[in-house]
């Protein structure tokens, strides 16, 4: 479907999203019709463009850029404004008809037995079309930086800037973030504004906590942040509230539950996030615990097996249907802070891993 895995996108928000919706420009309208518009078939429309009227008020006051990108892929793509508006906000919009997503994301953060610093993870976001790649961003003011990029959206998945900043992380099923929040975003869209800004894990926790009268946002999340000096927290959101873990010794780990005392005691009560993808979450939680109970394994190797391990239950690379899995691993990486991201396109059992610098 799409003929490159890696997309350079320069100059200011408007004049990347315009290079990005003519480059795929073929595919974004079927993309955006298949993945929102078939899914909102019986949405009620009027309540719809009253939801848009207030999202885009509210995203035009506090992301202005966000707007602008959109435009720029919207013009670029030949498509309404308004259907890749809709497709960047459908975290939101679809929240009331699918209250619970299928979602295994895992992020991994280790300091090597060399001592280097290595970030990496798997992105599952259903059944896989294809609209998965890696960018390289080199904004007109602010840090030039590689992230996965879901052709039609802003969104910034994972990604790691000229500073040796990374990013990476999980979503969480929460009842406390479900619900159309017109006061609130897509946390995809502050995830860019972090990679663009900031070079320390402290630097990128102010931007955090600047976003916070935005908070609730429309999915709990957990995001491990790490620089290039060592230093990495995780950052888990959900429902106006923050909280911070630090690594166990070398290793920090996130998958699809909260791991802190304030957030899980906030979150205990919750159907949605006790249920089914929390006990997948905790599964596979304990799988990379146990993998990297063997200190010899914090090297890229020892990275790169646990992200093509199959072992249930907790499987980290996902095949939909395969023992019952309901998703699908998209996307794998591994990063190197200020050196290279080694990533895979689909599952990172198939194959080895294509590698991509910062320039």
């Amino acid at each position: 479907m799409i003929n490159q895995e890696v997309v350079d996108l320069h100059g200011t928000a408007y004049e990347r999203g315009f290079t990005h919706g003519k480059l795929f420009k073929s595919i974004i309208p079927e993309l955006i019709e298949r993945n929102l518009y078939s899914r909102l078939g019986k949405a009620d429309r009027s309540l719809l463009e009253t939801y848009r009227e207030r999202l885009l008020a509210f995203h035009s006051r506090r992301f202005p850029q966000v707007v602008e990108e959109v435009r720029g892929i919207a013009l670029g793509a030949e498509v309404p404004f308004w259907k890749v508006f809709d497709y960047n906000l459908s975290s939101v919009l679809l929240l009331d008809l699918f209250p619970v997503a299928e979602d295994n994301c895992t992020s991994i953060w280790l300091r090597s037995i060399d001592g280097e610093y290595i970030h990496g993870g798997t992105l599952d976001q259903g059944l896989p079309d294809g609209s998965q790649l890696i960018k390289r961003v080199f904004p007109k003011n602010g840090q030039p930086y590689l992230g996965e990029m879901i052709v039609g959206t802003v969104w910034s998945p994972f990604g790691m800037n000229a500073a040796g900043l990374t990013l990476g992380g999980s979503s969480v099923n929460s009842l406390k973030t479900q619900g159309i929040c017109l006061e609130g975003t897509n946390a995809l869209f502050l995830t860019g504004d972090i990679l663009e800004s900031a070079c320390s894990v402290e630097e990128a926790k102010k931007l955090c906590m600047s976003h916070h009268t935005i908070v609730p946002l429309n999915a709990g999340n957990n995001w491990i942040i790490a620089d290039a000096n060592g230093h990495v927290t995780k950052v888990e959101i959900a429902a106006g509230n923050y909280d911070y873990v630090v690594p166990d010794g070398g290793l920090l780990l996130s998958t699809n539950h909260f791991t802190s005392e304030k957030m899980e005691q906030l979150n205990r009560h919750d159907t949605a996030y006790v249920e089914q993808l929390h006990q997948s979450s905790v599964a596979r939680y304990h799988r990379l615990k146990n993998h990297f109970e063997d200190r010899s394994k914090y090297t890229f190797d020892g990275l790169r097996e646990i992200l093509r391990s199959h072992e249930q239950p907790g499987a980290i690379c996902r095949h939909r249907g395969r023992d019952g899995e309901l998703g699908q691993t998209t996307i794998s990486y591994i990063m190197i802070p200020r050196k290279r991201m080694h990533y895979w396109i689909g599952n990172s059992c198939e194959g080895g891993p294509r590698e991509v610098a910062m320039a």
